[in-house]
């Protein structure tokens, strides 16, 4: 619990686009989008208490790992290759 709690104070160092707003930014959205269902898995798989079986358990790995990698891995990548998209679109212009 400590590590996701440092993970959003690490956030504004590793979002890597120089722009904050997610409204024009077509893979971030997608992204962010997982995220969402990701979370509500996450509430699911919690409220069932009395159900630690195996699909509960496997479903909650794999959703917190994909959730941890969320703001790791994915939010840096996502930038770094929306960069380059915008930098390639620019350089086809001049």
């Amino acid at each position: 619990m400590f590590i996701s709690l440092l993970i959003l104070l690490a956030l504004p160092i590793v979002d890597t686009y120089c722009v904050r707003s997610i409204q024009l930014r077509g893979i971030a959205q997608f992204f962010f989008g997982t995220l969402i269902v990701c979370f509500f898995l996450l509430m699911f798989v919690g409220s069932q208490q009395l159900h630690v079986d195996e699909p509960y358990t496997t479903i909650g790995t794999i959703a917190t790992i994909y959730y941890l990698s969320y703001f790791i891995i994915i939010i840096p990548i996502v930038g770094i290759i929306e960069i380059t998209l915008i930098d390639i679109a620019l350089d086809n212009k001049l």
